[in-house]
């Protein structure tokens, strides 16, 4: 799209101030075909089922970017921290866009070892208990999402913030930091 032209003008009394832009939008474009290629864990109808991308609908940044998100959120929840969906858009014809993701699933990655820090107050058992991964087991994004949730709902804690720490020379293992701010 592009600003065409504008005005600037003031009514009678110059009180108010009135401004008119006129813009032209461009060629508005449409969904096409979406596929993808590389991925072993989950199937197309997986993804295509998490996905708000409707073939003839007009073509979103929003959705495009929405969709994207959501094949790493399925990565991240079966432990593949590092996994990548690359979207290729091609148009197609006058007005379609495809969208071909390009899927590196990397390895599994496990969780080495979970610190806490800030809790002055509260004792470390007390948090660790409302913590649902544990070392040894697969990345989640999900349970370190209900993890926070329950740790939350304690009503101990003004904010809980979780961090991945990458471990130098490793590519299948992460630390995992709970940094904990207590309430007054």
């Amino acid at each position: 799209g592009a600003v065409v032209r504008d005005s600037i003008y003031y009514s009678e009394d110059k009180e108010d101030m009135f401004i008119d832009i006129w813009v032209y939008e461009g060629q508005q474009f449409f969904f096409g075909d979406v596929s993808f290629q590389g991925n072993e864990k989950f199937t197309d109808e997986e993804f295509l089922s998490q996905m708000d991308l409707q073939k003839g609908e007009p073509y979103s940044e929003d959705k495009f970017q929405e969709a994207k998100q959501k094949i790493t959120e399925l990565y991240y929840n079966k432990g593949h921290l590092f996994a990548q969906a690359a979207p290729n858009e091609e148009i197609v014809g006058k007005d379609t866009v495809n969208i071909r993701y390009r899927i590196n699933e990397q390895s599994v990655v496990r969780i080495n070892e979970i610190r806490i820090e800030g809790n002055s107050k509260t004792h470390e058992k007390v948090v660790r208990r409302d913590i649902k991964i544990y070392p040894g087991q697969k990345f989640s994004q999900e349970k370190i999402v209900r993890s926070v949730s329950d740790l939350m709902r304690l009503n101990y804690f003004q904010n809980v913030k979780p961090d991945v720490k990458i471990i130098p020379g490793s590519q299948d293992e992460v630390d995992l930091l709970f940094d904990i701010q207590e309430k007054a």
